[in-house]
């Protein structure tokens, strides 16, 4: 995953920041509630599920606009590369700070994503898709990680603010550059 921001761009504009994904089968599920979310197949297909109805998308085909407070998640076909543009409406550094804070301690363990979820807009998905039990799941065991794990981050890291040694975020390329 690498995340791009155009500094000529205003951060309202929606190619001020965008990610570009590569995944090579593994399935994640959340819910937006602060954003909408653009995704578009550069090379390859990926499964999108979006409110229940399953969206298979191509690279070529037209944008596929998640709306904010919708559950969603995706995968990819087994066997299948792919790579995805991911971009918010309104734009802002707050998906890279997402992944930046994500990612910060190098893989994130189960403690470390929920602070993560729970200081960000993203929810579990739990059985039965009740959205407010997910919410109310986060608030809890989110606040208590909190305790465990570091805190978020305060601002974007610029490249030339990352460590030589940290390749945990380096490998990523989660910084502005």
């Amino acid at each position: 995953m690498r995340i791009f921001i155009d500094h000529a761009k205003s951060t309202e504009e929606l190619g001020y920041n965008w990610v570009e994904t590569f995944y090579d089968g593994l399935e994640e599920s959340d819910i937006l509630a602060f954003y909408d979310e653009v995704m578009e197949v550069i090379h390859g297909r990926a499964k999108f599920f979006v409110s229940g109805k399953e969206i298979i998308l191509n690279a070529g085909d037209e944008p596929l606009v998640i709306p904010r407070g919708t559950v969603h998640g995706f995968t990819v076909m087994k066997g299948e590369k792919v790579t995805f543009l991911e971009k918010t409406v309104p734009s802002g550094d707050y998906k890279a700070l997402f992944f930046q804070d994500m990612f910060q301690a190098g893989t994130p363990g189960l403690l470390m994503a929920l602070r993560v979820f729970y200081d960000g807009d993203t929810y579990i998905s739990l059985p039965g898709n009740v959205k407010i039990f997910e919410q109310v799941f986060m608030s809890v065991f989110g606040f208590i990680a909190k305790g465990f794990v570091p805190a978020k981050p305060k601002y974007l890291k610029k490249k030339d603010e990352v460590p030589a040694a940290d390749q945990a975020v380096q490998s990523r390329n989660f910084f502005s550059t």
